[in-house]
């Protein structure tokens, strides 16, 4: 049977059950106890003179006011009362200074998680990722599992998708994947269904300036402009942006907004100026509305598809208003010169 020995921390006096350990530590007061002479004195002054002249010499704990006449009694009160290193013979005063030596020592292999000493840093190193939560880029150890995931997104050091637990190698490579994978806006930190709910909110939120056509993203109004108009055709009265020139054109002919020549490509402020252009500059046809290059071509044009007029070289739109014209211009005139 193993016999368990209590010893009392104040008179080293030993009890050989844990009840009566429990009686003697109640009642023992000794303060500044020989334990030599089993004496007990009164201030730790009278404890000193005695040691001095009744045992020559004495020894005191650099933590506490104790002294004792043999230094394997002081050895016993360091490691009763006070914290010391096994490994290096250190004595300290608290646990939590003894931890901090622990941690900080080169000579020592100390988890400070669940507070284990291992003979040697591989061997630490295994049990930290074998038994904690081991992240090997910044060789530390973590108690649980989401205070691993929270060093993962706050450190600069990872670039990491908390969604799908997954690393990738750059900044970029992580925001791609969040956009295209989780449809997350990096800016405002909200989460969508769908790429289309997300892109959506890119195009209606002030805070974006957000190419749609490319998806790609600018650091402001300006930037968004000119990646615009360098790369896609945007009307500058309506905002709208579209792919191609040919797409601009029609939206400048259909669009009821726009006073708008084609065939040069210029604005006018109202439709009277417009007519007045085509008709000078482009030889409008004032029947069907065609438009030629030169004034011959208008010509030939009328001849062909209108009424012409042989008596005064001039034009009608169709056959009946030729027969009008000669009726009205020049029968009632040959009459009234008759």
């Amino acid at each position: 049977m193993m016999l368990i020995v209590f010893t009392c921390k104040k008179c080293f006096a030993k009890c050989y059950s844990q009840e009566k350990f429990g009686d003697h530590e109640q009642t023992c007061n000794v303060k500044n106890f020989c334990v030599e002479c089993k004496h007990d004195f009164v201030t730790s002054q009278r404890l000193k003179t005695h040691l001095t002249r009744a045992h020559g010499h004495y020894s005191s704990c650099r933590f506490c006011d104790r002294h004792f006449f043999r230094r394997t009694q002081l050895d016993e009160h360091y490691g009763l009362s006070h914290c010391s290193c096994e490994n290096c013979d250190e004595v300290f005063a608290t646990l939590e200074e003894r931890q901090k030596h622990y941690i900080q020592s080169p000579r020592h292999h100390y988890c400070s998680l669940c507070s284990l000493m291992f003979s040697t840093k591989a061997a630490l190193l295994n049990h930290h990722q074998e038994e904690h939560h081991y992240c090997k880029s910044c060789k530390m150890a973590f108690p649980f599992a989401n205070d691993l995931e929270k060093h993962y997104l706050r450190s600069p050091q990872h670039e990491y998708c908390g969604w799908c637990k997954k690393h990738f190698e750059s900044e970029g490579d992580l925001q791609s994947h969040s956009r295209s994978a989780h449809h997350v806006c990096l800016l405002c930190d909200s989460v969508f269904e769908s790429a289309r709910g997300i892109r959506e909110h890119y195009v209606q939120s002030p805070k974006h300036f957000y190419c749609q056509y490319c998806d790609a993203h600018f650091d402001g109004k300006a930037a968004l402009g000119a990646h615009n108009r360098s790369e896609h055709h945007p009307c500058g009265s309506c905002k709208k942006v579209f792919l191609s020139m040919r797409a601009l054109k029609e939206h400048y002919v259909q669009s009821p907004s726009h006073i708008y020549c084609q065939r040069c490509n210029e604005h006018f402020p109202f439709g009277a100026a417009l007519f007045s252009h085509l008709t000078n500059v482009h030889h409008l046809c004032p029947y069907c509305n065609k438009v030629f290059n030169s004034v011959v071509g208008l010509r030939e044009h009328l001849r062909q598809k209108h009424a012409y007029c042989t008596i005064c070289d001039s034009f009608c739109e169709d056959a009946a208003a030729l027969k009008l014209h000669r009726r009205e211009e020049h029968v009632s005139h040959r009459g009234r010169h008759a």
